[in-house]
């Protein structure tokens, strides 16, 4: 019932505890953090072929792969962690202006769910293979999906 890119329960449970604003800041900063740890991880592959540069021990070619193998894997969890929190922050951002009232973020997240047999949970909710969210907006009442 989860998808990778697009956990609509830890989402709804996010936006209802912080409120969508604040949800979508922390979203974005985890985002860069992983980023981040892209980077350093990418930066562990020249370092490890500098440090180790003339290996003679079987324990100093250990060393060196190890460190540029490493460096691989988290180069790519850190860049996959970003892209799926950056299009995860992207989608429901675009979908989080009331259509009636025009208040961006101001809505109280009413219930969620992945299928779209769900009345309102048309097409619209769902073109990024996530699930819907169903919001009320505080200031004039009118109900939308994110």
């Amino acid at each position: 019932m989860t998808d990778t890119h697009d956990n609509t329960a830890q989402v709804a449970e996010g936006i209802r505890r912080l409120g969508f604003v604040r949800w979508h800041e922390r979203t974005l900063i985890v985002a860069h953090l992983h980023l981040v740890t892209c980077l350093l991880g990418l930066l562990l592959i020249p370092i490890g072929m500098e440090a180790f540069s003339d290996p003679t021990t079987a324990w100093e070619w250990i060393q060196r792969y190890g460190l540029m193998i490493g460096g691989a894997f988290l180069g790519f969890f850190g860049l996959n962690r970003y892209v799926i929190n950056i299009v995860r922050a992207w989608q429901r951002s675009e979908r989080a202006r009331c259509p009636q009232c025009n208040a961006y973020g101001k809505f109280d997240v009413q219930t969620y769910g992945v299928d779209s047999a769900v009345e309102g949970a048309g097409s619209g909710a769902r073109d990024s293979g996530g699930g819907w969210i169903r919001v009320q907006c505080r200031k004039c009442g009118e109900q939308w999906n994110i």
